[in-house]
This record gives structure tokens, sequence and C-alpha cells, in this order.
């Protein structure tokens, strides 16, 4: 590559449009020099550069529409340029860009060194996506604080750990970019998955709208994502993406998905996490999160809030509308789930039959039930009449999941 790139990189490029490098050599980096194409290139608007470093200073960078730098692991700056000095020429450049459309940096950012000065704030007036990738979220927080772009581009957030100091951080550029000009919130979506690959990612979305009572069409493309490897444990990742979500707009967010990745969480958690969402009006479960939340749904919150071991019957632990879980719910999804299954391997009762015991108790303290969607379960017609008696079912006619595959 060092060759073909020596060969064309004195040569003005006068009606260059696009250019995509690839570096595939995993050793290293190839380091673009500052002067490519004599530094002359004016119609350049969509560079793409994977594995492949250059200077924020290059003239090659102004005026793009789109740009992209992809790396597969963090690397150091590029060249030899310290610190401080790539740290402002990052900001310079943006500034030189103004009229990007797609912005996309994977561990390419610029690590910052003390105070940012005000003149390096950006604004990015025609931003439609923006993509940021660095081993900490640190570093796109960073980054993000110092660029504005308009409240319709989508952001995305990636990040190999998510330590406790940046949740604040993060949740004030989640509510800055999801919120309004008015004092009010907007209702909001929540999406939250763990991706069933071999190095899991969780994933938190956010759309500005909220869907309801169903959150059945909800936009491929959220207005915020954040995404977070899993180095740690479940449990300590879990622990600070639930304070991120109890520290977000918990009044305005109504309508709640929760993905088929490997959520794992019991009632209890269902419960600790979500009793907040005072607004939610409308959750969709796969697998089993969706038998977990069914069995909040019967448990009085008061419960959770005392020692779980305590015996169901004391007068603390009575179901009643002041104790109900999410008392404003209308509208529940369960996908993919085996109505035949059993819920608890400590019971003999399958998920339905525990199904029905828990609606009753739910439905004698609140006098009223959500509507449930049965989407892509196992379940049998009989099941679904049984069901119907006691509230409102939207079957989709599937009555054995391998159906859909």
């Amino acid at each position: 590559m060092a060759s073909i790139m020596q060969s064309i990189a004195d040569s003005p490029a006068p009606i260059l449009e696009s250019l995509r490098l690839l570096h595939q050599s995993r050793m290293a980096s190839y380091v673009l020099l500052p002067d490519l194409f004599a530094g002359h290139s004016p119609r350049l608007r969509q560079l793409e550069l994977l594995q492949i470093q250059i200077p924020w200073s290059a003239p090659i960078l102004r005026s793009l529409q789109h740009l992209k730098i992809k790396f597969p692991w963090s690397e150091p700056t590029p060249g030899n340029i310290p610190i401080p000095e790539c740290y402002s020429q990052f900001f310079m450049a943006l500034k030189e860009m103004a009229d990007l459309r797609t912005l996309y940096l994977a561990y390419c950012l610029p690590s910052q060194s003390g105070q940012v000065e005000a003149e390096l704030s950006t604004n990015l007036p025609f931003l439609e996506t923006l993509s940021l990738y660095s081993e900490d979220a640190g570093g796109c927080v960073g980054v993000l604080k110092h660029i504005t772009f308009p409240q319709s581009c989508r952001v995305l957030v990636g990040c190999d750990d998510f330590s406790p100091g940046h949740v604040g951080e993060m949740r004030d550029l989640v509510k800055a970019h999801t919120g309004t000009n008015t004092d009010r919130p907007p209702p909001l979506t929540i999406f939250i998955s763990i991706t069933d690959d071999d190095e899991p990612v969780y994933i938190i979305n956010v759309w500005r709208t909220a869907h309801s009572p169903s959150p059945v069409d909800i936009c491929p493309e959220p207005d915020f994502s954040l995404r977070v490897s899993r180095p740690n444990t479940d449990e300590l990742i879990m622990t600070r993406i639930a304070a991120l979500l109890r520290n977000l707009w918990i009044e305005s967010i109504s309508a709640l998905v929760v993905g088929a990745g490997g959520i794992s969480w019991g009632p209890f958690e269902w419960i600790d996490v979500f009793q907040p969402y005072t607004g939610l009006e409308s959750v969709r479960a796969h697998k089993y999160a969706a038998l977990s939340f069914c069995d909040a749904l019967r448990m009085p919150i008061s419960k959770v809030e005392i020692d779980q071991s305590e015996d169901d019957n004391t007068e603390e632990n009575l179901l009643t509308k002041k104790t109900l879980f999410l008392d404003k719910l209308k509208f529940v999804e369960l996908r993919t789930v085996d109505f035949s299954s059993a819920y608890d391997d400590e019971e003999d009762d399958v998920f339905h039959e525990e199904l029905k015991t828990w609606l009753i108790e739910r439905k004698e303290a609140a006098g009223m039930l959500p509507t449930f969607a049965i989407r892509d379960c196992s379940i049998s017609p009989d099941k679904v009449k049984e069901l119907e008696e006691m509230t409102e079912i939207d079957w989709d006619l599937v009555e054995h999941m391998q159906d859909i595959e």
C-alpha cells in the first residue's frame, strides 16, 4: 500500500469526490502524510479511512460531508503530535467541516488534556448521524460536550467500559439531546437489550417519540443509542446502566422494550429499576424477561423495599392500588414465550397457569388489567381463550414458535 500511496500522494486530485482506504495489517496502522494530494482535493466530500491515521490538520479533511475513521482497537495519537495540540487540531478540523452530514469516529478520538478552550466548541448544523466509539465513555463524553448539532441528528455512543464517573455526564447528554425547548420533556421510548453473540454488547436506545399503546412500529434508528461492551461482570455493568436509567426523565418514559438478548432480570430487578417510571404505559418483553415481568406485575412494590425474605402474607406485602407496580400500565406485549414451559424450577406449574394466578391477583387490586399482545409464542387457542376471560388479548394466531422461523 505504501508504494501505491506514494505514487499518488504528490499529485493533486481536482475531481476526486469520494475516497475509501483500508489497511489490513493488525500489527500497525498506516499513517497518511498531511499533504496528501498536494493538499488539493477541492471536490472531495466523502472520506473513509479504516486502520489508517491522518493528522487532524490535514487539508484533505476540509469541506467533507461524510467522514468515517475506524480502528479495531485503541490507537495512539496520529504521528508524534503532542496530545494537547492534537486535541486542539481535532476541533479546528471539525470547524472546517461545518457541512458534515455523517460523522463516524471509532477508537481515534483525541485525548483531552486540561481545560478545553471555549473557542474549540464546534457547531455542525447539518449533521444527521454521529457515531463515536472509545475504550472508555469519557472519550466520547469529552467530544460530545463540545459539539452542537441539530436535535434531529441520531447519536450513537459506544464504549468498552462505562465507569460510574460518567453516569451523570451521559445522563445530561441524553436529556439534552432527547429534550425540547419546553419545560415539559417529551414522551420517550427506551429499548434495552444484550446482543447474542461471542462478544455481547449492552444496548440502550432512546426515541424522542413514545410508541403507545403498542411499541410495535418503532423506527429502527433511535435518537440516542448507548452501547457498552462487557469487559466487567454482568452484574456490575447492569448496576451502572440501571443508575443511568434511574436518572433519565423517568416521569416521561411511556414505552419500554426489552430485547430478546441475554436480559435475565428477576421480578425484583424489574421493580427496583422501573418502579420510579410513573408514566410507563407500554412494555414489550421477550423470553425470560417477559416471564419475570409478568411475575413482577402481581408483586407489591413495598415487598421490594423491605427484606425480600419476609412472608408474603404480612400487611406490608398486600397488593393494593397504592402498591401496584406500574399502575398506569395499559399494554403488555409478550414475545417468544413458551406458555407451556416452567417459569420457576422450584414450582411445578407452567407459565400459563402462573400467569392466570398473577393476573387474578393484580385485577383484584387494580380493578382492571392492561391489554396483552401475544406475538411469536407457543400457545394453544384454548389457553388464549382462558386469558381472554380475564382481559383483552391481541393474538397473532401463531401456536408454535418454530412456525415463524
